[in-house]
């Protein structure tokens, strides 16, 4: 008698409670990687997440990956104009594949869960540079082309996400004289196409912004370095402090 008679209360709470749950896994963001929906993070779910390929020990000057954190060979032999990098992932696939997405596809949640890897990998860098004077974010600009096709620059994008997260000033401070796209080319030829392709928006002011600052250098893969150097180089000779470079991710070394 009971039972018959919370039947009509109890019912419609229950087809409510199961229409509602299936709004929500509707609506719930997919993972990029295995299509299931994504619970904690908004790009990828729980298991890809944590499948990504960190970085745990490399070179701390250019970031390539090590068996330990002594300086790599190259950093020994070709010593770097800026003074460290920082990355969290290592270039390899599902990672090359994730920054494809963001960089082509306009897939802006990738952007940001990739961002918050790297926040969530480099807390004792942020600490340091928040508590340093004079420190400001410059990202690396783009090639005229991409700009063009994607509307946005995916350094800029980067660097504009760690410097609100960090509340650290931001300045699009760099331009490229740049006419042939780095990715078609080797170490050498990238580090010659890159001579003297950067210049700093207000180089003809007395005063440049990056004067007496320490910047902090963005861009969304580290390759060759040769990206790095020319335009770790162009800041120093702007009046900067010093460089460090802040990278998403790291090609491997072969």
């Amino acid at each position: 008698m009971l039972h018959s008679t919370l039947k009509p209360l109890i019912t419609p709470l229950l087809d409510s409670l199961v229409d509602n749950t299936l709004h929500s896994l509707a609506l719930m963001p997919r993972c990029y990687l295995c299509g299931t929906a994504c619970q904690r993070y908004w790009a990828l779910c729980n298991n890809c997440h944590q499948a990504l390929p960190v970085i745990p020990k490399g070179c701390p000057t250019c970031a390539v990956a090590l068996d330990n954190n002594a300086s790599c060979g190259d950093c020994l032999k070709n010593p770097k104009p800026y003074i460290a990098s920082y990355c969290s992932l290592s270039y390899q696939n599902p990672v090359s594949y994730l920054i494809h997405a963001f960089k082509h596809q306009n897939a802006w949640a990738i952007g940001q869960h990739l961002c918050q890897h790297w926040l969530h990998h480099n807390n004792a860098t942020i600490e340091r540079v928040q508590h340093q004077t004079n420190t400001l974010i410059v990202p690396v600009p783009s090639h005229k082309k991409p700009i063009m096709s994607r509307g946005y620059t995916p350094a800029s994008y980067i660097a504009q996400y760690l410097a609100r997260t960090t509340r650290l000033p931001y300045a699009y401070l760099l331009r490229s004289h740049l006419h042939t796209a780095q990715k078609s080319l080797n170490r050498a030829e990238r580090l010659r196409n890159l001579t003297g392709m950067f210049f700093t928006a207000d180089h003809s002011s007395k005063n440049s912004l990056c004067e007496g600052q320490h910047v902090v250098l963005v861009d969304d893969v580290i390759t060759s370095c040769a990206t790095a150097i020319a335009a770790s180089q162009t800041l120093l000779q702007a009046g900067a402090r010093s460089v460090e470079v802040w990278a998403i991710a790291r090609t491997p070394m072969h």
